[in-house]
C-alpha cells in the first residue's frame, strides 16, 4: 500500500507540473474554489467544507475524498497553500482531488478509497 501511494503521488507531481510552453498558468483563488465546488458536485466521494477565511477574505477549504464511513478509516492529509509563495503545492493538491474523484471507478483508485480517506 505504501508503495502504491508513493507511486501515485509521484505520478501527480509529474503530470500536474505546468507546461509554460503550452501557455498554462497557476490557478487563481477563485478558480481553485470553483474546482473544489465542481469536485463536490460531480462525485458522491467528495465533500467540501469551508473551515475559515484568510486575512484577505478567501475561503480555507477542506476537500474530503473517500468511500463509506470516511471518518472511521485512516486518513491522509494533503496540505497545500499554507505559504502563498509556493503555488505548485496547491496545484498538485487540487489535481489529486480532481483525479481521485474522476478516476474512482478504476480498480486501483477504488481499492485505495475503500481503505483510506484523503483530506
Amino acid at each position: 500500500m505504501r508503495i502504491k501511494i508513493i507511486r501515485l503521488t509521484a505520478l501527480f507531481a509529474f503530470t500536474i507540473v505546468l507546461n509554460p510552453a503550452a501557455g498554462q498558468q497557476f490557478t487563481g483563488v477563485k478558480e481553485l474554489a470553483d474546482r473544489a465546488r465542481a469536485a463536490d458536485s460531480k462525485s458522491d466521494l467528495c465533500t467540501v467544507v469551508t473551515l475559515a477565511k484568510t486575512a484577505a477574505g478567501n475561503d480555507i477549504q477542506v476537500i474530503t475524498i473517500g468511500k463509506g464511513d470516511k471518518e472511521s478509516k485512516p486518513g491522509i492529509a494533503v496540505v497545500a497553500g499554507v505559504d502563498g509563495a509556493y503555488l505548485l503545492g496547491r496545484e498538485i493538491a487540487i489535481g489529486l482531488a480532481d483525479t481521485l474523484g474522476s478516476d474512482a471507478s478504476k480498480p486501483e483508485i477504488s481499492q485505495l478509497l475503500d481503505k483510506v480517506t484523503f483530506y
